[in-house]
């Protein structure tokens, strides 16, 4: 009884929300808080998969008796209010513009499992498949 106690007194001293270090990606992620936090799952938005790099900033909460990875740090300093960026390693990127322009950067792109050389095809209007 009273090492359940104790061990709880000590978790009660630990910051719920904290920024950490991965250092081992992958899920479950390993992050560094001042100690290494082992086996933490991974959250994101509904409908986002995401992975964080090694040495990564995170932010880790606390959950009941462990800790989970919630986000990476990021700047989005780019980006205007309202809009929206998913990124991907080597500058891959799409970016959802706030005056509806969808912006794809990136090696190569593939339609339904083709690949289409070069840039995006032009509609046969040439404005953006307005008719």
């Amino acid at each position: 009884m009273w090492i359940s106690d104790r061990r709880r007194r000590a978790q009660e001293g630990e910051e719920p929300v904290q920024i950490g270090r991965v250092t081992i990606p992958g899920d479950p992620a390993c992050v560094w808080t001042g100690s290494e936090r082992r086996d933490a799952p991974l959250f994101g938005p509904g409908g986002y998969i995401w992975r964080p790099n090694l040495g990564d900033e995170v932010l880790v909460l606390k959950t009941g008796e462990g800790f989970c990875v919630a986000g990476v740090r990021n700047s989005g300093a780019y980006l205007a209010p309202g809009e929206v960026a998913i990124l991907g390693q080597n500058n891959t990127q799409i970016v959802l513009r706030s005056n509806g322009v969808i912006q794809i950067n990136g090696q190569a792109l593939t339609f339904n499992g083709e690949v289409l050389a070069g840039k995006l095809p032009e509609e046969e209007s040439g404005e953006g498949g307005e008719e």
